[in-house]
């Protein structure tokens, strides 16, 4: 029985050393190679169809290189900007005490949001009717028609459920155009400081 168990052991020992050397010796290399070439192939693909380098290794649905500030510009208000390419963001300052964020763009998910944040505002939930005013405006001045109005008749209608809380409340749209489409006010009862969002995005 001894004997058989000593066999076994080192005809099982004799198996790892011989797959090590297998591998250290032929596979490993053979793996080298295989990535090397699959390195190249990449490179030459990249070179050939000329698609920018962040599109292909995300292997976005959407066109990174569509998505600029051109919807920005012919929009006289939003004029004093900055453009984020990376993040498909703009900072806008509209004046002292409001500035806005506008986010276009996406890789697999399109969203378009817009924030406005005020500085110092007597603003709270009970306010709901300015506060719809204010995030329509953007929504007219940012969105497509057809999204612009989907808003508006929403909240005209009230065709929309709310989370409400004591400084904060989320209003969530429901469409089939839309993988989600919402409205978020919140207000930090220590400095007054508002942000009123407003937008969607595409599935």
């Amino acid at each position: 029985m001894k004997k058989t168990i000593l066999i076994v052991g080192v005809l099982f020992v004799s198996t790892l050393l011989g797959g090590w050397y297998l591998y250290s010796h032929y596979i490993k290399h053979t793996l080298i190679r295989v990535e090397q070439n699959i390195q190249q192939q990449y490179d030459s693909m990249k070179s050939v169809t000329k698609v920018p380098e962040g599109v292909l290794d995300q292997n976005c649905i959407y066109d990174l290189d569509t998505q600029t500030d051109d919807f920005l510009k012919g929009i006289p208000e939003f004029s004093n900007y900055t453009w984020n390419n990376d993040l498909k963001q703009a900072t806008i300052i509209l004046n002292e005490n409001e500035t806005m964020i506008v986010e276009r763009g996406g890789c697999n998910h399109f969203s378009f949001y817009s924030t406005i944040q005020l500085e110092k505002s007597d603003l709270t939930v009970q306010n709901q009717k300015e506060i719809f005013t204010k995030a329509l405006w953007m929504a007219e001045k940012l969105f497509e028609v057809q999204d612009y109005n989907f808003f508006l008749t929403a909240l005209d209608t009230g065709d929309y459920s709310i989370q409400k809380y004591k400084h904060q409340f989320l209003i969530v749209f429901e469409s089939e155009a839309y993988c989600n489409a919402e409205l978020l006010f919140t207000v930090d009862p220590e400095t007054q400081q508002v942000q009123i969002k407003i937008g969607y995005y595409l599935c």
